[in-house]
């Protein structure tokens, strides 16, 4: 049986889109669910309402629209430390009210158990083309912040760029070289990749 790795959306995950075109709304997509499989592959059919073997839960951290394609979204969820314990087989997005809207098969990611000498920063990721993109709204858990590495590299670029403008205006500016500033800027954001 040939395995198609990647999400589709369920039976019911339809029926959520088409209603939400029809009705002028939009689909809350909350979480990504993540499973074992029960240690085996199988052809996902869309009839799934639940994983075979549920794992755990993550909040997503984005969803944007695929270049060149309008109606295929692309869902990240980055990995908590705490979640794992688990070969990650199965994967699927959540709406807000708990309907199983899209479900697939994951490459497979040994992932650590929580609390061992091993942790794993991975993002998540899940493409699915919808009927129509813009009725998909991804509702964050105000309480989880997480940081793109595009956000935190601009973050740090306007900081050089602010400590640079305040050290130019000082009497005595040469100690404080702008390429000094920057090099140890560079060199303590290079220090934590």
């Amino acid at each position: 049986m040939p395995i198609v790795l990647g999400l589709k959306l369920t039976a019911a995950g339809e029926a959520e889109f088409v209603n939400a075109v029809v009705e002028e709304r939009t689909v809350d997509i909350t979480q990504m669910v993540l499973g074992d499989a029960n240690g085996a592959w199988y052809e996902v059919t869309g009839a799934e309402e639940a994983l075979l073997n549920e794992c755990d839960r993550i909040p997503l951290l984005a969803i944007t629209n695929a270049l060149g394609h309008p109606n295929r979204i692309i869902c990240d969820a980055p990995l908590p430390v705490d979640v794992g314990g688990f070969t990650l087989r199965e994967f699927g997005l959540l709406s807000s009210t708990g309907v199983l809207l899209a479900i697939g098969m994951h490459q497979i990611i040994e992932l650590p158990a929580p609390g061992g000498p091993t942790v794993f920063d991975i993002v998540i990721r899940g493409m699915l083309d919808v009927l129509a993109s813009d009725v998909v709204n991804m509702v964050i858990d105000p309480y989880v912040v997480t940081a793109t590495r595009a956000y935190v590299d601009d973050a740090v670029d306007a900081l050089a760029g602010t400590v640079a403008g305040t050290i130019a205006t000082l009497p005595n500016p040469e100690p404080f070289s702008n390429m000094t500033i920057l090099a140890q800027i560079h060199a303590i954001t290079a220090a934590y990749n």
